[in-house]
């Protein structure tokens, strides 16, 4: 894949924003997992990683929906 052609550079954010949508997804729907993975296990505990999951998931799906707009 040429990566200086407009349709490579195109399927290339394609991709990465469906990845980013996709993980975002992932965290709004468990967001204490999410927070675990990049937290830590200490991140388990307390109402903290539930809003720090849905944050962050809700901040990759805007950002991976504007990518594709």
């Amino acid at each position: 894949m040429n990566m200086t052609s407009g349709r490579g550079s195109r399927s290339l954010v394609a991709l990465w924003a469906a990845l980013r949508i996709v993980l975002g997804v992932i965290a709004l729907a468990k967001p204490r997992l999410a927070s675990r993975i990049w937290v830590g296990p200490d991140a388990a505990r307390g109402l903290t990683p539930v809003v720090l999951g849905r944050a962050a998931g809700g901040r990759d799906v805007a950002l991976g929906v504007g990518a594709v707009a």
